[in-house]
C-alpha cells in the first residue's frame, strides 16, 4: 500500500525532495484532496501528465521525477500524511476511475506488484 500511497500523494502534488532529502517536500500536504478528486478536469490533467499525453503542471513534473523512486522504495521518503492521502487517492482511482487507473498501472506497475500489495492492504 505504501507504493500505491506514494502514487497518490505524488500524483496530487507531493513535489520535490526536501532540503535534507530524507523525505519528500510537505509543500502540498494540506491540499484539499476532496476538491481535487471531485474535479474530473484536474484528475485528467494529472493522468495525462503521468502518461506523457499532455503538459505537466509543476506538481505533475515533480511527481514524474519522484514516482519511480517512491514505487521502488515503498514510499520510504513519504511522510505519514502523504501515505494517508496516497491511500485515499489510490482507493478513489481504483473504485471510481478504473480505466484511468489501469492506464497508470500499465505504465508504472506493469507486472501488478504494487497494485496487488495495495489490494491486500500491505502498503
Amino acid at each position: 500500500m505504501k507504493v500505491a500511497v506514494c502514487f497518490v500523494v505524488v500524483s496530487m502534488a507531493v513535489g520535490v525532495l526536501s532540503a535534507d532529502s530524507s523525505t519528500y517536500s510537505t509543500a502540498w500536504d494540506n491540499i484539499d484532496l476532496e476538491k481535487v478528486l471531485a474535479n474530473d478536469r484536474l484528475i485528467s490533467a494529472y493522468v495525462n501528465c503521468l502518461l506523457d499525453r499532455g503538459s505537466c503542471s509543476p506538481e505533475g513534473t515533480a511527481l514524474k521525477k519522484v514516482l519511480p523512486e517512491a514505487l521502488k522504495t515503498s514510499c520510504a521518503k513519504c511522510t505519514q500524511k502523504q501515505k494517508e492521502k496516497g491511500r485515499q487517492v489510490v482507493k478513489f482511482m481504483m473504485d471510481n476511475k478504473q480505466d484511468l487507473w489501469k492506464e497508470i498501472a500499465a505504465k508504472y506497475d506493469p507486472d501488478g506488484t504494487y497494485t496487488s500489495k495495495f489490494k491486500k492492504g500491505k502498503q
